[in-house]
């Protein structure tokens, strides 16, 4: 008996189509849709980001302890290359001249992902956005770093970022963050800059259903205010 294996194989000719789908998806259909993946984001954001509405304005918190999955894979993958830089320096002090050129470069690799996920696993970020103010406090495992003031009147000074990203299984999700370009008063002057206000938000649409909650905050609170000023213009 043969020991060869037996394939067989077929060619089908195919013809380049010209014609295009006369299928069109109604517009209720679409908007129907569109609502549904709204209202999933809304949903999503309630449960990633603490929005509160108090007396004096909008609070916002981005607790310490989400995007585990992200944090710890950042911990462990920097620890390991880390650790492989210390081997390496080992090694190199035993006389392995040549190491001495891997093991700084493996270690500075390692200690910079695992510091940035260490920081990540014990970040939170405090906002709190009263009258056209927006006051922010970032911390670290409950140790206060600084904290940021500015004004904030238009929807148009927020800016929704994509910070970081990853891929699961297959499945890709991005990290958001919305940030406020505003004016920062310095012992040199007026200085434009980018502000966060909100980190840590799994899923681009997420993101987008915070930006829209904080633009209407803004609307809202800018009404009031028109609204305050022509009644304080109108008793005089």
């Amino acid at each position: 008996m043969s020991n060869e294996e037996f394939k067989r194989s077929w060619k089908i000719p195919v013809e380049i189509g010209t014609q295009s789908s006369n299928i069109v998806i109604p517009s209720s259909h679409k908007e129907a849709t569109h609502v549904a993946k709204r209202k999933e984001a809304e949903a999503s954001i309630e449960q990633q980001i603490q929005t509160t509405k108090t007396t004096d304005g909008l609070d916002i918190t981005s607790e310490q302890g989400r995007n585990k999955s992200m944090s710890w894979f950042l911990v462990l993958f920097g620890l390991i290359f880390a650790s492989v830089g210390g081997f390496l320096f080992y090694s190199a002090f035993q006389g392995e001249l040549m190491l001495w050129v891997m093991a700084p470069v493996f270690f500075g690799i390692g200690a910079g992902i695992l510091g940035f996920g260490i920081f990540l696993v014990g970040r939170k970020l405090e906002c709190k956005i009263i009258d056209d103010q927006v006051y922010t406090r970032r911390s670290v495992f409950d140790r206060i770093l600084y904290t940021r003031q500015g004004k904030l009147t238009s929807p148009d000074q927020l800016i929704l970022k994509s910070t970081m990203s990853s891929t699961t299984n297959g499945k890709h999700t991005e990290y958001m963050a919305i940030y406020a370009k505003i004016d920062i008063n310095t012992p040199n002057g007026s200085v434009n800059k980018d502000i966060k206000l909100v980190e840590g938000i799994e899923g681009r649409a997420a993101g987008e259903a915070m930006e829209r909650k904080i633009q209407e905050f803004l609307l809202e609170s800018n009404n009031e205010l028109k609204g305050k000023l022509e009644g304080e213009l109108g008793a005089l």
